[in-house]
């Protein structure tokens, strides 16, 4: 795993759009040095990054979809199976389209 994905790992979660402005540069600075496309084992892994809510947190969230699905094989019903978290179903949703 590349060490671009590693650091946003160390991250956490996308944060809150109610988190402090420097929590949320820290985590979009981090997440703008990965580069696309991302393997499936960097999908599998990015994909518990979501938030537990529907908090886009500025469009850092859609960001991290769009991430997702720059891997050839984003759509692969064992990664899409993990959790009924929002930013899954839309991905499930997506990948129906």
């Amino acid at each position: 795993m590349r060490p671009e994905i590693v650091n946003l790992l160390s991250k956490g979660r996308v944060p809150s759009s109610k988190s402090g402005i420097e929590q949320i540069k820290e985590w979009h600075d981090a997440l703008e040095k990965i580069e696309s496309p991302v393997s499936v084992e960097e999908a599998r892994v990015l994909m518990n990054l979501f938030p537990i809510s529907d908090d886009d947190c500025f469009g850092l969230a859609w960001s991290l979809i769009h991430l997702i699905e720059s891997s050839p094989n984003w759509h692969n019903e064992e990664l899409l199976h993990t959790t009924d978290s929002p930013w899954l179903i839309q991905l499930r949703l997506r990948s129906l389209r």
